[in-house]
């Protein structure tokens, strides 16, 4: 209806941050490359541009150590920074990189890992044959590993391609699949964007009742892991289905917690957006008065934050 739907939650920023920078001046030599990757991986959702310069350190001393394995780590990191920024030539071309040293140490949990980038990178190019060839091989290869956390995340990913697809009970039975994994190992951040993904699909599907039942679930999913801000996003898409059901009073609650949440960790585009989108809830309700005394009421706030993007 109103609200934009989210396929892609960011994730709070990893706490793990602090720990791994003041071991960095206490390690050395194939510890150290250890360290500055984890490092760099860590900073892939909050920084990628940090990515990219603790993946070159990591790159560069473990090329002087002659130590394959950091080299396809920091060059597999090189290129997932590239595709975090868009610049998907340079991302696709250190992958392939990465690839090729993991297959010359045999190291089927990494080529596996670069596989499912590689996928990525498709996805996001809506080059989904390629995407879901990339996906397959690495799902594959996860489940000869017997690794249930990234079997449950490629399930995820292929849903997403065939939903992209417009074959929603592949997608479905994908999406499904990923939460009988995640459910199995009790990880509840992949449970949480699985059953959102699920939802997303019934919405598409006009089935409305499923659609809010398996936004609920991911919103107590996302609650039980701390991710307040994906919470928030899954209430914004179950706003939008409450209000596909004329259900205005349930809808206008979820998204006054939305404004409430980006006003307090001062997201301006998301607090105007879902002010907007309140403003026309209001209006579809009849009740033209109460937009106007909402914006009112906002507007030295949003004025401010908008004069700080100029």
């Amino acid at each position: 209806m109103i609200l934009s739907v989210g396929k892609l939650i960011a994730q709070n920023p990893n706490r793990n941050i602090d720990s791994l920078i003041t071991r960095i001046d206490k390690t050395e030599n194939h510890e150290k490359v250890d360290v500055l990757n984890e490092l760099a991986k860590e900073y892939l959702k909050i920084s990628p541009d940090k990515t990219l310069a603790y993946s070159e350190d990591a790159h560069q001393i473990a090329k002087e150590l002659h130590y394959l394995a950091g080299e396809a780590a920091a060059t597999k990191n090189l290129g997932t920074g590239y595709m975090y920024l868009s610049n998907f030539d340079s991302a696709y071309h250190y992958l392939n990189l990465s690839l090729q040293k993991h297959e010359t140490s045999n190291d089927s949990k990494g080529i596996a890992a670069v596989l499912t980038n590689i996928g990525n990178i498709h996805s996001m190019r809506r080059e989904y044959t390629l995407a879901l060839e990339n996906y397959s091989k690495a799902l594959l290869l996860f489940e000869e590993l017997g690794i249930l956390e990234n079997t449950a995340t490629l399930n995820r990913l292929t849903g997403i391609v065939y939903e992209n697809l417009y074959d929603h009970p592949k997608a479905l039975s994908y999406f499904r699949k990923s939460v009988e994994l995640a459910t199995e190992i009790g990880n509840n951040n992949i449970l949480a964007y699985s059953y959102n993904n699920i939802a997303i699909t019934y919405g598409e599907l006009s089935d409305y009742e499923n659609a809010r039942l398996y936004y609920l679930k991911s919103v107590e999913a996302f609650e039980r892991t701390g991710n307040l801000r994906g919470a928030v996003m899954a209430k914004a898409n179950l706003a939008s289905i409450y209000a596909n059901l004329d259900d205005y009073e349930n809808a206008i609650k979820l998204v006054l917690e939305c404004i409430e949440f980006f006003k307090e960790v001062n997201d301006g585009p998301g607090y105007a957006m879902y002010l907007s989108n309140l403003g026309m809830m209001y209006s579809r309700k009849g009740k033209m008065i109460k937009p106007w005394n909402l914006f009112s009421r906002h507007w030295k706030y949003t004025v401010n934050w908008i004069s700080r993007l100029k």
